[in-house]
């Protein structure tokens, strides 16, 4: 009787020692960093999968894509990958296809080129995902590495009546005029103390309606005489012209002077874009006094998304 109680309890234990070695809990898997920039020169490139201690055994991770960049155009990637056993971290590899074409995401203006977005979405072996799905998301921007062609310059000059600039400071904005957000600033040009001010569009910039505020920032001249003119760099300009020019006519009561926080400023001309065709020019609406309206413009805090298509 003995024997069989002492054969009873060591079966026991041999239960209990099984059940530790076989249930570990599951490692947990996130990205540790939301987001990366590479070249599209560089072939290959590996995204970091973090673990919160080392994997038990090997752990396969499933993850989809989507995003601007095309698969098979622009990049390829097998959509899962192994986590090896011991390891804290393992990497997704994006295989990236360098081509001749200019590609860019109009959300991630600050570099041209395109977005690969990394969603993982199951685990095979002893893993679990992050419960935080913030934390399962990486998106890799690939920077083209074409150049920008520049399409159209925008030049503001002005008179003070004697042929000279005078003692007048202007500033030339230049604006998209978005349906949901209003007219974001996208580009300006600062030449203090000159007679002309300058924008240089670039092809990539987004196929949109444009605005530009001529703003009369300083001096004694009543009236000032401004032109703005338009010269096609690239494509083509109404009536397939290479130049079109535009006159106006500013008095003391639009002087702007300083722009606090907050205050906006006041388009008086627009045009729409379409590739390097720029077409639908308005004339200068000049405003009764200054150069602030709150109505057509929006937020200013986006003037880095176009980066360096205005210049």
């Amino acid at each position: 009787m003995r024997q069989i109680w002492v054969l009873v309890f060591l079966s026991i234990v041999g239960i209990f020692s099984s059940c530790r070695e076989d249930g570990i809990p599951p490692v947990t898997i996130f990205f540790q960093e939301h987001s990366s920039l590479t070249a599209e020169t560089i072939g290959d490139y590996a995204i970091a999968v973090s673990l919160d201690r080392p994997a038990p055994q090997d752990i396969e991770v499933n993850y989809t894509i989507s995003g601007s960049a095309t698969v098979d155009e622009d990049f390829t990637t097998p959509g899962s990958f192994v986590i090896e056993k011991d390891s804290l971290q393992g990497y997704i590899i994006i295989s990236i296809i360098d081509d001749n074409v200019f590609e860019f995401d109009p959300n991630e203006m600050q570099y041209f080129g395109e977005t690969v977005n990394i969603i993982l979405t199951g685990v095979s072996g002893n893993g679990v995902l992050a419960s935080d799905e913030s934390l399962l998301t990486h998106t890799l921007l690939i920077a083209d590495n074409e150049p920008i062609a520049h399409s159209m310059l925008i030049e503001l000059s002005w008179d003070s009546g004697d042929g000279t600039a005078g003692d007048v400071d202007m500033d030339l904005l230049l604006f998209i005029l978005d349906p949901q957000e209003g007219a974001v600033l996208v580009g300006e040009s600062q030449q203090i103390g000159t007679d002309f001010e300058g924008i240089v569009v670039g092809t990539p910039a987004p196929d949109a309606e444009y605005g530009l505020a001529y703003r009369y920032f300083e001096g004694s001249s009543d009236p000032l005489k401004f032109k703005a003119k338009f010269t096609a760099k690239l494509g083509s300009l109404p009536g397939n012209a290479e130049t079109i020019e535009y006159d106006g006519v500013y008095t003391q009561a639009n002087i702007n002077g300083d722009i606090t926080s907050g205050a906006t400023v006041q388009i008086v001309q627009t045009f729409r874009k379409a590739g390097s065709d720029y077409f639908n020019f308005s004339e200068i609406n000049i405003p009764e006094s200054g150069s602030r309206m709150s109505s057509r413009t929006g937020q200013a805090d986006k003037m880095n998304r176009i980066g360096n298509v205005v210049n």
